[in-house]
């Protein structure tokens, strides 16, 4: 693809670096309800900051559980919300799932 001379391009890369053995239960964390909508609350644009990856409540991952990554949906992200010991957890999930 070829730049036009009215286009505006930037560059960035954010990463992060964890023992390869734990990506799956960082992935299923990052990727959770509960944090997609926790980023929400402060974030104005879908460009992920680094200081908003540092404010991100993450949890312990050696407390999650392998029942957490054997289940999916929102079964996942009950079990998510639950490691953080939230009340609030049906509202969390209702705006990520068809849930009455």
């Amino acid at each position: 693809m070829e730049c036009e001379s009215c286009d505006i391009i930037a560059n960035s890369c954010n990463y992060i670096t964890v023992d390869e053995m734990f990506m799956p239960k960082l992935a299923a964390l990052l990727n959770s309800a509960l944090l997609n909508w926790r980023f929400k609350l402060t974030s104005t644009n879908n460009h992920v900051n680094n200081y908003e990856l540092d404010e991100l409540p993450l949890i312990d991952i050696a407390d999650i559980g392998d029942d957490v990554l054997a289940s999916e949906g929102a079964d996942r992200d009950r079990k998510i919300c639950r490691l953080y010991g939230l009340d609030e957890t049906e509202y969390i999930i209702s705006r990520y799932y068809d849930i009455a």
